[in-house]
């Protein structure tokens, strides 16, 4: 319905109405929303004209580029695995590139781009394709995304998704990544158990939390410190643990790890 209106809406704008940037944005959001659940080829057809209005109406905005890159790359992406069309993928992924180059903190244009190089891996069969697709899907927000869907909904299987994908990214980026990088998952793990603990859960959940800052804390290095409080959370779990144990030890660890954060 609201599909439906803003259409009709848009069709009485002249293309130097004011308000036209505004409803085709609206209108762009609706159909790239539309394009995640049950859709028909005439959204598709849709989402793909109003996301590049969108795109030449954000000018020399870098931000709004950004934004509309990536929708337009998702409609390409969702265009390609309609028809199969080569092309298609290809221009996704140059988009989606675009708009990652253009907007570093958009985290959301990750999966997006990890899923076209996926889909890329599959036509080629080159190992380098795959290999992008993987370190994409490392440093994308889908393990802390379950986590803060579980603080909205408290579903236990949003939690445990988080911390299996959490885990995984954190074997591979031991590996492969930063130091910087592999302490920010670290931090979300401990930051999981602590919501576990929260939401009904046990003393264990604060140990493994424990134990995870303790990891984080621990990495030599200060750039390290300069992405994450990973003292601060330490001195976190500890109070947590406090609270639950009453032990001196633990206040005292929660001091001390306080104090080191200031």
């Amino acid at each position: 319905m609201a599909v439906s209106k803003l259409r009709d809406l848009i069709s009485h704008l002249s293309s130097a109405d004011s308000l036209r940037p505004d409803f085709l944005g609206r209108l762009g959001y609706l159909y790239s929303d539309k394009l995640f659940y049950n859709y028909k080829l005439e959204d598709l057809k849709m989402a793909l004209e109003v996301h590049q209005e969108c795109l030449s109406l954000a000018g020399d905005n870098v931000v709004e580029r950004a934004n509309w890159l990536r929708h337009l790359g998702c409609s390409k992406l969702a265009a390609y695995r309609e028809f199969k069309d080569e092309n298609d993928l290809q221009e996704s992924i140059k988009l989606l590139e675009q708009a990652k180059d253009q907007n570093l903190h958009d985290k959301e244009v990750l999966p997006g781009l990890a899923s076209a190089y996926r889909f890329k891996c599959m036509i080629t069969r080159d190992i380098k394709d795959i290999d992008d697709a993987i370190e994409l899907y490392i440093s994308s927000p889908l393990p802390d995304a379950y986590r803060i869907r579980f603080e909205l909904a408290k579903a236990p299987e949003d939690v445990r998704l988080a911390i299996t994908n959490l885990e995984k990214a954190l074997e591979l980026a031991r590996k492969e990544l930063e130091v910087s990088d592999v302490v920010q998952i670290i931090q979300s793990l401990a930051n999981c158990y602590l919501a576990m603990y929260h939401d009904g859960g046990t003393l264990a959940d604060v140990e493994q939390a424990i134990r995870y800052a303790q990891d984080a804390a621990g990495v030599e290095a200060q750039e390290a410190s300069q992405v994450v409080n990973v003292t601060g959370l330490l001195g976190l779990c500890y109070t947590t643990k406090y609270k639950v144990t009453q032990c001196e030890d633990d206040l005292l660890k929660a001091i001390e790890a306080d104090e080191s954060d200031l």
